[in-house]
């Protein structure tokens, strides 16, 4: 039986502490994934409205970042703008560590990543494996960078 922990951090900590629990890291879809996606959905078009479907998309995830359910459906992509818009404006100076780290702080920590405009990252190092958010894409990381200054003032 597979089962599949809910992103909340103590949740998490909970199952793995069960017997035989193992830790299954799933890569998230990147550009050549979405690239390939969009090849497949415009497969039967023009090389004209394949092209344009991939510019689309390119915009769409330098917004959004690569989530497919947000950037191959227009009404679920001006959605989620609009959840981002609201999650950057409710960076406050009690929540800016919730958001961003900088330089030599710990990384971002959140017992709820998957309601946050971030990804979760797995770094390997020779001691072992560290896992932290960070920004989903990079306009987001510069949209949150922004907000900095006038939380910190």
């Amino acid at each position: 039986m597979i089962a599949v922990s809910f992103p909340k951090v103590t949740n998490y900590d909970e199952w793995a502490k069960q017997l035989q629990a193992a830790r299954i890291i799933v890569s998230c879809p990147d550009e050549v994934d979405l690239k390939a996606m969009c090849a497949w959905i415009t497969r039967d078009e023009t090389k004209e409205k394949q092209a344009e479907c991939w510019k689309e998309l390119k915009k769409h995830m330098y917004l959004l970042g690569p989530i497919p359910r947000h950037v191959f459906d227009e009404e679920a992509f001006t959605e989620r703008c609009g959840a981002v818009r609201f999650a950057l404006q409710s960076i406050n100076e009690g929540t800016v560590k919730e958001h961003v780290s900088r330089g030599g702080e710990s990384p971002w920590y959140s017992e709820d990543p998957s309601h946050k405009p971030v990804k979760v990252v797995r770094e390997i190092y020779a001691g072992g494996v560290i896992l932290f958010n960070a920004p989903i894409s990079a306009c987001l990381e510069e949209r949150s960078l922004e907000r900095l200054p006038s939380v910190t003032e």
